[in-house]
């Protein structure tokens, strides 16, 4: 709904921070289910380090979205391969990141995917805030990330299977 109001308000990007890190013991994961939702690094948010990636990643990727050691290309652009999807979940961090509302844009292309999924599956409406605690008191904090199940999770990762052999076939680029 949040993406909808703002295409009929004209307002093209939603911004959000996708919190935690893979090298960090706790259980924050938006830097995992923000982009796989189809949010992508803001641009003055990019930067990851290449020298750990998978050489065929790394091939893919670089040079033409690399500068030195950094990749400043499209989260997106990681997610579509199953070894990117991999890498990402071991080696990414949280960072701003922006949805791109407008239509036919790739943002809307993963979340159409993924909501079509779940109707069919009639699965519950996610559930992106903190749910109130017993008490019936908001609880503090804001939004870490989506609470998502492990069958929503996996309707994410048939989502960019589905991408990625939609873009090796051609039938749509990152550009779209």
């Amino acid at each position: 709904k949040q993406v909808q109001f703002c295409r009929e308000m004209g307002i093209d990007k939603i911004y959000t921070y996708a919190a935690g890190d893979s090298k960090e013991q706790d259980e924050t994961f938006g830097y995992k289910v923000w982009p796989r939702l189809g949010y992508d690094f803001q641009d003055d948010n990019r930067g990851e380090d290449v020298r750990n990636m998978p050489k065929p990643l790394r091939k893919r990727l670089c040079p033409e979205s690399c500068v030195g050691n950094r990749y400043q290309g499209s989260i997106h652009e990681i997610l579509k391969t199953q070894d990117g999807r991999d890498w990402w979940d071991d080696n990414g961090s949280g960072r701003r990141m922006e949805f791109d509302t407008r239509e036919g844009s790739l943002s809307n292309k993963v979340l159409d995917k993924y909501l079509r999924r779940k109707r069919a599956a009639d699965v519950l409406p996610d559930k992106y805030a903190k749910q109130d605690d017993p008490d019936g008191k908001p609880q503090e904090g804001g939004v870490e990330g989506p609470d998502l199940s492990p069958e929503e999770l996996e309707m994410l990762e048939e989502v960019w299977e589905e991408i990625e052999q939609e873009m090796e076939d051609g039938g749509y680029t990152l550009e779209d």
